[in-house]
């Protein structure tokens, strides 16, 4: 029966790619909403907007979030820094500035390195900055930061994969370490 249901989703979603996953609704990272009751701030958007084109788009939306709003933010290596900055810039209040992909030295998709850019985001208007060493630190400040009600992780799907996993980590810590 799980195989017949499986093939029929795969089926439907080649019809028709924009549908909605009939497991998980929306598309992963894209405009997904969480809601954190047990945390401050509470409420999270988790979009992989990662050109400017992209999080041009994502502002008018944001903007309707409660305010203050902070964003969790990483920009790929290869992509236009200041011009993801500048497109993102008008929704955010705070910015925390955050690194991902491999190890240094190891094959694989990375950000552009941090001071950059928060350089970037503080030419492009954000004047409250932080460079954090991970996702494990980007949460650990932003759930310190109660005075936000909103926190927006963007700028790509590998660095929202990274904050998913550091604020389960958050919600859930080890006992006894």
């Amino acid at each position: 029966r799980h195989d017949a249901e499986a093939t029929a989703a795969a089926v439907l979603a080649e019809l028709d790619p924009s549908a909605p996953d009939p497991v998980f609704g929306s598309p992963p990272g894209r405009y997904e909403q969480v809601n954190l009751s047990e945390i401050r701030p509470s409420r999270w958007i988790f979009d992989g907007a990662h050109n400017p084109m992209k999080l041009m788009a994502l502002v008018g939306p944001l903007r309707s979030e409660p305010g203050p709003r902070l964003g969790i933010v990483s920009v790929g290596e290869g992509k236009d820094l200041g011009g993801c900055a500048a497109a993102i810039a008008p929704a955010l209040d705070a910015a925390i500035v955050v690194p991902f992909g491999p190890s240094p030295g190891a094959f694989g998709p990375r950000s552009h390195p941090t001071s950059v850019m928060a350089d970037a985001f503080r030419a492009a208007g954000v004047a409250d900055v932080i460079d954090a060493t991970d996702a494990q630190a980007a949460v650990a400040i932003a759930t310190a930061r109660s005075e936000m009600s909103t926190v927006a992780v963007t700028g790509s799907f590998l660095h929202l994969s990274d904050v998913r996993r550091a604020l389960r980590r958050h919600q859930s810590p080890v006992e006894g370490t």
